[in-house]
């Protein structure tokens, strides 16, 4: 049988080559006939991508295999095809045996025999992966775009000039300022000038190096007024990017550079501290640390309460108006409403404010502090282990604000650090006190007593003056002791000692050398007059009037031994030696008097 005698019927299975090029596709193949629009061909990738068998379609109408919501477009396609066209490609579904469908792209040419079209020969190509594709391109653009719009760092693009053509919404949370506030502003603007050079320079590389990173820390201006540091890492976008610029993508540092910089204030101070350096110093260090910390242009500075613990005394205040500190240099009182730090001492707590020109706790300070561009002021006590107040610590701004968490996190370890240095100092002032007085009556002890005599009897070698050392003892006080008990001997030692400070002159000493034993130096006489005149005054003291303890009235007197400097060759111990031997005489002749020793009579 002829070729030219095949009938269309049979026109499907004459050629071997395009059965095996539509056997082998991994898209439908498909053919339909002209006359009745039913199935001819159908290759093997059918039914791997329907389920269906090629068999139970080939005869069938092709539209009971489509959507019916897409056999319209599908039939209009066809008679395009048959009448010569060649249409375009058409989207449509394909039913599959599980029930659902094949999302597939068709395309279609008139198949002709001896110049007469007997059908329409196409494939439909799969698009479930690449729609699949989209979805996840898709869902993966808007997750991005969720990310830069959630995101804690500030994500910006930039144009090659430095123009702001994008901003992510945390530039409020980081910076102050709206989203699209900086649109169209340079970014060098607002960047402080000392660090723009340096960002401008790692800008440039950026853009001179595509796909390299560049990073740069540098400080940015708050919309409040205030320093940020940040850390930028940028990005030339390549130039088939949707977007064009420099990709920023922007994280703050300031509160790690403010814990940093306050350990390394906190090591600074607790080395200066260790090595016993003036509290000055120390406090000086932490204050001036405290301000670099801040990079917000805070002012600091630290008070101490006074001996009286009535007023705060200014002991820090590196970058306050001299003048300022000048007029609180007399103290300030601590009360209910004197200023921040005042009133921070005699609450035991912080106080805020945040506006000094309208909180009346400044009634008393505004001019002063107003006159030197003062507007705001915070204060924290200085507390001691124990609770007890050593001082404020103040942070001073140039205009009205309230502290945020950060702000006060920093001034309470800046205050505690200030109570470790305070507490130290005192303790070792304490320390030294102790190695040099009486703990009961507060006056220095002998081993004081020992160097101040040694340093008048010196001093009256070189003036050829004379010095007189007197020894006081408390008559009978063992009687005292056995009738009140040594708590009311203790407190009789302590009366008397004020006594003996009371009559004593500048210059003079008086320390407690026992149990009732006194002692007083005077570094200059001029005659032992004037040594009988001063033990005298001193008896009388202690004689009159009476004293009061536990309710009962004691009569008290005392008797004094006096020894005087007479010679290049006296030394403190033989003056307190002298001394000695002139009160033993003193108590032999009955008391509550005052002998001279007299060399002829040691002999």
């Amino acid at each position: 049988m002829s070729e030219h005698e095949l009938s269309a019927e049979n026109a499907w299975d004459r050629e071997e080559r395009f059965r095996l090029l539509v056997e082998s596709s991994p898209d439908i193949v498909f053919g339909i006939r002209a006359d009745d629009h039913t199935i001819a061909l159908l290759n093997p990738a059918f039914e791997e991508l329907t389920g269906w068998p090629a068999s139970e379609w080939l005869g069938r109408p092709f539209t009971d295999l489509l959507y019916p919501d897409d056999i319209a477009a599908a039939l209009e396609r066809l008679d395009q095809a048959l009448r010569g066209a060649v249409p375009p490609r058409i989207e449509l579904r394909l039913r599959r045996a599980s029930g659902d469908h094949l999302d597939g792209e068709a395309l279609g040419w008139p198949y002709v025999i001896d110049g007469r079209t007997v059908g329409l020969v196409g494939y439909v190509r799969d698009l479930s992966d690449k729609r699949g594709m989209q979805k996840v391109l898709q869902e993966n653009e808007q997750s991005f775009a969720a990310l830069i719009e959630n995101s804690l760092d500030i994500v910006t693009i930039l144009h090659l000039d430095g123009t702001v053509r994008y901003q992510s919404p945390s530039i409020g949370a980081i910076l102050g300022y709206a989203q699209e506030e900086l649109i169209g502003r340079n970014i060098f603007e607002i960047i402080h000038q000392e660090d723009a050079p340096r960002a401008i320079a790692v800008f440039g590389e950026a853009i001179q190096e595509p796909g390299a990173v560049r990073s740069v820390e540098y400080r940015m201006l708050h919309k409040d007024g205030s320093w940020r540091t940040l850390e930028s890492r940028g990005l030339l976008l390549p130039p088939h990017a949707d977007v064009s610029g420099v990709l920023v993508n922007t994280r703050d540092l300031t509160e790690r550079k403010r814990a940093e910089a306050l350990r390394d204030a906190e090591r600074h101070v607790l080395e200066l501290i260790a090595r016993n350096a003036p509290l000055s110093e120390a406090l000086d260090a932490l204050a001036k640390s405290l301000e670099e910390a801040s990079g917000d242009g805070m002012l600091s500075s630290i008070c101490l309460v006074s001996e009286d613990e009535r007023t705060l005394v200014p002991a820090a205040a590196p970058s306050l108006p001299p003048a300022f500190s000048q007029g609180l240099a007399q103290g300030v009182p601590i009360g209910p409403d004197a200023g921040s730090c005042g009133t921070a001492a005699y609450r035991k707590g912080l106080v805020v404010v945040s506006d000094i020109a309208s909180d009346p706790l400044w009634v008393d300070y505004r001019e002063l502090a107003l006159q030197h561009g003062l507007r705001a002021c915070w204060s924290m006590p200085v507390l001691s282990a124990g609770g007890t107040v050593l001082g404020t610590f103040a942070l001073y701004y140039r205009e009205p604000r309230a502290p945020d968490d950060a702000n006060l996190a920093l001034v309470q370890r800046a205050a505690n650090l200030a109570g470790i240095a305070i507490e130290r100092k005192r303790s070792e002032e304490l320390i030294e006190h102790l190695a040099f007085h009486d703990v009961l009556t507060g006056l220095p002890n002998r081993r004081l007593l020992e160097d101040r005599l040694a340093a008048a009897l010196a001093l009256a070698r070189r003036t050829e003056d004379r010095s007189a050392l007197m020894f006081l003892d408390l008559d009978r006080f063992k009687n005292v002791n056995d009738r009140l008990g040594h708590g009311g001997g203790d407190r009789l030692l302590q009366c008397v000692a004020e006594r003996l400070c009371a009559v004593i002159r500048t210059g003079e000493t008086v320390a407690r050398v026992g149990g009732d034993e006194f002692m007083v130096l005077l570094p200059r006489v001029a005659d032992p007059a004037h040594a009988a005149r001063a033990a005298e005054r001193i008896l009388a003291a202690v004689r009159q009037p009476s004293y009061a303890i536990d309710d009962q009235e004691l009569a008290v007197t005392a008797s004094i031994g006096v020894a005087l400097s007479s010679s290049d060759e006296d030394d403190g111990e033989t003056l307190m030696r002298n001394a000695d031997a002139a009160l033993y005489r003193a108590k032999e002749l009955g008391r509550d008097n005052c002998q001279f020793h007299e060399p002829r009579k040691a002999a």
